[in-house]
């Protein structure tokens, strides 16, 4: 009888623990297309991993095997020395220090807390601030992740080497790739607007999402039609599929239907800068990231955009599905 009472209070004593413990990474449940494997035992996962050169943060899709623990898993795969061939090859840099090491990733109420080791703390401190961007993106891809919790050897720290407050939660108003300056003015802008510009890097032209300072507008949908017309920074090292000399004349939306009326002049290169479906994933990435915009309809000088080479516009288009994709060698 005894031994029963203590086998008794032993298993209320574990199943009490186990409700107030984290649980561990699990495969997460896929809400999409994108979060189904797209093959047996391999799934398509967005990366955010540095240019060779750390000028920006670049978002790719890329397949890696399907296991429990996907989000753990994608993270060891951008550690120096463990980041695949085909990225590399692709003009991108691992986004965490070699030795690196996930100690553990646990998931909670949105929230996702990762231990390092040590090692993690290994970059340069100059780079602190697109590293914590990358990594805050990458996780909270995952459809069950809205905020992530840093640590390093089972400790939350004050400050990172780069002097970023550490003991927080972080979420995607971090940002990434933000522009310091744009235009004089710039001290007393808050609003942010995430514009989506190419970027090359030495291997494959890529779209980046560049974070641009707003002055304060009414019409939200306008003010960040304007930023995308007038392109990226001078000297920033980014170009643009929409041809200079577009100018917006008014926009109008309905439900989640956006129209643009621009006027100007439609530069066409075939399959190169200004190709149409480039103008159209550009304008379809930075516009579609604003809440309620699902599709857009351009008009130019009051007519469907007009190409040679029996290259076609739509009268409509939506998010793309396949952008920024690298492929995988099996």
């Amino acid at each position: 009888m005894r031994k029963s009472i203590v086998l008794l209070v032993l298993c209320l004593l574990a199943a009490a623990a186990g409700c107030f413990a984290w649980p561990q990474d699990r495969a997460l449940p896929p809400t999409s297309e994108r979060d189904k494997p797209e093959a047996v035992g391999r799934r398509e996962t967005i990366f955010y991993l540095p240019d060779r050169d750390w000028q920006f943060i670049i978002p790719v899709r890329f397949t890696i095997p399907w296991e429990e623990g996907i989000a753990r898993s994608t993270l060891s795969h951008m550690v120096e020395g463990r980041l695949p061939t085909e990225l590399l090859n692709a003009g991108l840099s691992p986004l965490l220090p070699a030795g690196t090491e996930i100690l553990g990733l646990t998931v909670r109420d949105g929230l996702a807390r990762v231990d390092f080791s040590r090692a993690f703390l290994d970059y340069e401190p100059e780079r602190e601030r697109k590293l914590l961007g990358a990594l805050i993106f990458t996780l909270t891809e995952f459809p069950t992740v809205n905020s992530v919790e840093i640590m390093v050897e089972g400790v939350t720290l004050s400050r990172l080497p780069g002097g970023t407050a550490a003991d927080r939660d972080f979420d995607r108003e971090y940002g990434l790739n933000q522009e310091t300056t744009y235009s004089v003015g710039n001290q007393a802008k808050k609003d942010l607007a995430t514009l989506y510009f190419l970027y090359n890097t030495g291997q494959q032209d890529f779209f980046v999402p560049v974070a641009r300072p707003l002055s304060p507008s009414e019409d939200r949908v306008k003010a960040v039609a304007q930023e995308l017309l007038l392109g990226p920074a001078r000297d920033s090292g980014l170009h643009s599929a929409i041809p200079p000399g577009l100018r917006l004349l008014r926009s109008q939306l309905e439900g989640s239907n956006l129209r643009l009326y621009l006027a100007g002049e439609l530069a066409y290169t075939p399959d190169g800068q200004f190709s149409p479906d480039r103008l159209r994933d550009q304008v379809a990435l930075t516009l579609t990231g604003l809440a309620g915009i699902a599709e857009i309809a351009i008009l130019v000088n009051g007519k469907v955009p007009q190409f040679p080479d029996g290259d076609s516009f739509p009268l409509s288009f939506n998010r793309p599905g396949v952008w920024n994709k690298v492929a995988t060698r099996h």
